[in-house]
């Protein structure tokens, strides 16, 4: 490795010693370089997504205002815990499920396991209102 450097001209020299993995974070003195906080702030608002930030928060139960739906990660929480919700009636699940359907074609989720899990709600209802029935 040593020979195939000092072939290599002065310029190259300069270039490979910049990018070796030594002097990438450190500077002459072996101490970290210090990051401004502008740097930082750039850094930080490439990874953030700014999607859904001035709208206005949505949620499956208006009147409670649990499970919002304002992102693909939040509705497909919402259809995970539709139904484990206490408090609510069954007209407020039965809207709930309509606006996480519209919102889950909007955001192009698949809401088969969804859709399963209602009509398994629905047949535990309707069995327990005909148990009520013949008691």
């Amino acid at each position: 490795m040593i020979k195939l450097l000092d072939s290599f001209p002065t310029e190259l020299k300069k270039q490979v010693s910049k990018n070796s993995p030594s002097n990438r974070k450190y500077n002459k003195n072996k101490k970290k370089i210090k990051y401004s906080k502008q740097h930082k702030v750039q850094v930080s608002n490439k990874n953030t997504s700014t999607e859904g930030i001035n709208k206005p928060t949505v949620y499956a139960f208006d009147t409670i205002k649990k499970l919002p739906l304002n992102t693909k990660r939040q509705i497909s929480s919402a259809m995970a815990q539709l139904f484990n919700v206490k408090g609510t009636s069954f007209e407020d699940k039965e809207k709930a499920y309509k606006k996480i359907i519209t919102l889950s074609k909007e955001f192009g989720i698949c809401t088969m396991g969804l859709t399963d899990k209602y009509n398994e709600y629905l047949s535990s209802i309707n069995s327990i209102e005909s148990e009520a029935e013949k008691n």
